[in-house]
């Protein structure tokens, strides 16, 4: 199905993507931070994770818990995000770094999301509505 030229989606699909980006991006931070307990999202496997990159930047480099139950590259990624806000003076606020590190990685899913759909459609009206 083949949508005229003159529509403004078909004409300029980057603006579009772009709008839907800002758009994922903003409602996950005001939801996150206006509606939700942030502080209390770090449950389940999270809060092991979390507390392994705490000891790790401790200076706790390798007891068998942070190597034989579960992978190391959750704790290993926090650790290095701790580090990197330890050398900026930012490591107060580490939860919420990391949460909007967060945002910013599903946001930038959603622009593959929109590159895979381009390859598979090859329609770039099709392609932001898959986004």
């Amino acid at each position: 199905m083949n949508f005229p030229k003159s529509l403004p989606i078909v004409r300029n699909p980057h603006f579009f993507l772009l709008l839907i980006l800002l758009t994922s991006v903003l409602t996950n931070l005001i939801f996150l931070f206006a509606y939700s307990h942030y502080s209390q999202h770090l449950v389940s496997d999270m809060a092991l994770y979390w507390m392994r990159a705490i000891r790790r930047y401790e200076g706790t480099l390798f007891t068998t818990i942070m190597w034989s139950y579960h992978p190391s590259l959750v704790y290993g990624y926090l650790f290095s995000v701790f580090k990197i806000l330890g050398i900026l003076n930012l490591l107060a606020y580490k939860l919420e770094i990391v949460l909007i590190l967060n945002v910013i990685y599903s946001t930038i899913s959603i622009y593959f999301l929109f590159l895979i759909s381009m390859q598979i459609l090859k329609n770039s009206f099709f392609s932001l509505l898959v986004t």
